[in-house]
């Protein structure tokens, strides 16, 4: 299997959710107003981000592995993309949501997100996790 294509699809795939999330989201980033949430203990989990997040996307990932049959190296392949798509999707949002921008992609707009200082840059926690994560995977799985 071609991992770059796949890769890059899982990105595309990325992208068609960054859009629909920002459509159902609308003025409301990280799901703010919307009523109808699941509470497991101190967490709060939007319902359709528990569906999307939980089911809907592990079993689109999970399709080259039926497909194709399991290996360790298909599985870092889409794991990576899993891992660097969430980013991807996660700023996008704001390209694609009217009501933020880019302008807003800061930790006073976009609090739900946990931010953290990089040098001089902010990031959100995960844009900084993610790739290092990935990174050993690539390194482990699929080199």
């Amino acid at each position: 299997m071609n991992e770059l294509a796949l890769f890059v699809f899982e990105l595309f795939a990325f992208s068609v959710l960054a859009f629909a999330e920002a459509e159902v989201e609308g003025k409301f980033g990280g799901g703010g107003k919307n009523a109808r949430f699941f509470k497991f203990g101190p967490f709060t989990v939007r319902r359709y981000h528990f569906y999307f997040l939980y089911f809907a996307i592990p079993l689109f990932l999970l399709l080259p592995l039926i497909a194709a049959g399991f290996t360790w190296r298909l599985l870092g392949t889409i794991a990576i993309g899993a891992l660097i798509g969430g980013i991807f999707e996660d700023f996008l949002w704001f390209v694609a949501n009217p009501n933020y921008g880019v302008k807003k992609f800061n930790r006073k707009d976009a609090y739900w997100l946990r931010w953290i200082k990089f040098g001089p840059i902010d990031l959100p926690f995960f844009y900084i996790t993610n790739p290092i994560i990935a990174a050993v995977i690539l390194l482990i799985f699929v080199l």
